[in-house]
């Protein structure tokens, strides 16, 4: 039996073999949390999941929050220089009416930010 095109390796646990490259998925739940890798040999998914413990996981750092100018930079140096010209400018008036939002938290911008921010600009409209 398949599920998201991964199959059960028989008498495995937790480790499953994609039915088109046939590299194998370790999973693994390990204080409430899950983790999961791929490999290429059933050898080194057994052993990654019977040494894997929480302490031997990388812990994320905190998030840094990320503003609307950042974003609007990081647009400009990586994602413009692949784009027509004319998209440029479609992105460069968008950004003119939303630049009073650029030192927001792009995880605070959402649907009821932009209301109040078109409600207080109604006029300009």
């Amino acid at each position: 039996m398949s599920k998201n095109g991964y199959a059960k390796v028989k008498e495995e646990i937790g480790i499953y073999q994609n039915t088109t490259s046939r590299n194998f998925l370790a999973v693994k739940k390990v204080k409430g949390k899950n983790f999961q890798k791929s490999f290429k040999s059933l050898t080194k998914a057994r052993s990654w999941r019977k040494n894997l413990n929480e302490e031997s996981q990388p812990s994320l750092a905190p998030c840094k929050k990320v503003t609307l100018k950042q974003v609007w930079i990081s647009m400009q140096t990586d994602h413009f220089p692949c784009l027509a010209i004319s998209t440029v400018a479609v992105w460069k008036r968008r950004y003119l009416l939303l630049n009073q939002l650029e030192n927001t938290p792009m995880d605070e911008i959402i649907p009821s930010t932009i209301k109040a921010w078109v409600k207080k600009n109604v006029d300009d409209f």
